[in-house]
Parts: structure tokens; C-alpha cells; sequence
């Protein structure tokens, strides 16, 4: 078995106060754009709005694949 299929859980945060949106526009646009569905980090009560909860369980290949199309999106911002 490689690393690329290996099934993980993880959720990853990121801070998006650097870009020129705030968190509930940008999780509406990276769903349509990419179908990755993004969490407000003030759902969770831990983090401020600037913030993006990436819950995952799936497999890492699919994960770097989400990521990579999240990236492009942005870039397009």
C-alpha cells in the first residue's frame, strides 16, 4: 500500500484574512468552483471568521487533488 491510499481524518484551518474576502463568500465560491465544501471557523466557536475548517476523511491523493483545485481558485480572485 502507498501513501496515496492511505484513508486519513484531519481538519486542517487556515487563516484568510489576507485575501480581499470574507469567509462565508469564500466557502460559497470554492464550493462552486471546486465542490469542496469548506467550514466557517466561527461554527466552531474556536476561531474567528477569518478562518476555514477543511474537515477530511477520505483518501491523501484525493485530499492534494482538492487542495490543488482550491489553489487555483483563489488565484483567480
Amino acid at each position: 500500500m502507498t501513501v496515496e491510499n492511505l484513508l486519513v481524518q484531519w481538519i486542517f484551518f487556515s487563516n484568510i484574512k489576507q485575501l480581499p474576502i470574507i469567509s462565508e463568500k469564500l466557502a460559497d465560491y470554492l464550493l462552486v468552483e471546486t465542490g469542496v465544501v469548506l467550514l466557517l471557523g466561527i461554527a466552531d466557536g474556536k476561531f474567528r471568521d477569518e478562518y476555514l475548517k477543511l474537515p477530511y476523511a477520505n483518501y491523501i491523493k484525493n485530499i492534494r487533488s482538492d487542495i490543488s483545485q482550491i489553489k487555483k481558485a483563489i488565484a483567480k480572485l
